[in-house]
């Protein structure tokens, strides 16, 4: 509750800036989402390319990336998450420090954001699932993943995997595995 009270205030704060400061307007954007109003933060930051800080503009995608999930585009939010993991791959050669901490995180969450909407999309498209396999394999091969912080995923219910998120065997019923990936609001 205090949260969404400092959010309010942070909120009507930055509302006011949006036009005159991409930076408030990014910031605008995140106070959005936590307060789930997803369409109306997908409006704003897609409108805000060109408009923020070129330093700003890898953050824009993410948080792109985290709206379109939210309101069930998965296919754009699939496709924006890419975009989003390889900026933020093309800033970490530079980065040191706490920067770097956070955005090898952020990697973890464009792929746990890719594994949500690649399950979302699945239904019955077996491609979709496999995807997602390819996602978990790949986030679970890279060094720095910890175990710690674990969020479970729902497999299809035509596979089963092991906690390392490999295929294990074909089983009618649906697996939980822990994918070794952060929470995506963390």
């Amino acid at each position: 509750q205090l949260l969404q009270q400092i959010n309010v205030k942070l909120k009507e704060e930055y509302k006011n800036k949006i036009d005159q400061d991409g930076d408030a307007a990014m910031e605008y954007g995140w106070c959005l989402i936590q307060n789930e109003e997803y369409f109306a933060g997908i409006k704003l930051a897609e409108t805000l390319e060109g408009r923020i800080p070129q330093s700003r503009e890898v953050e824009r995608k993410g948080l792109l990336a985290k709206l379109y999930v939210q309101e069930a585009l998965y296919k754009k939010a699939a496709e924006m998450a890419l975009v989003w993991r390889t900026g933020l791959f093309d800033r970490l050669p530079g980065e040191s420090g706490d920067d770097r901490k956070s955005d090898i995180r952020r990697v973890k969450d464009s792929y746990f954001l890719r594994i949500q909407a690649f399950h979302a999309m699945g239904g019955a498209k077996k491609e979709f699932y496999e995807e997602a396999l390819r996602e978990i394999e790949e986030v679970s091969a890279a060094k720095n993943t910890s175990r710690k912080n674990t969020r479970p995923i729902i497999v299809p219910p035509v596979m089963e995997l092991n906690t390392c998120g490999s295929v294990s065997n074909i089983s009618p019923g649906p697996a939980l595995i822990a994918s070794g990936l952060p929470p995506a609001n963390a």
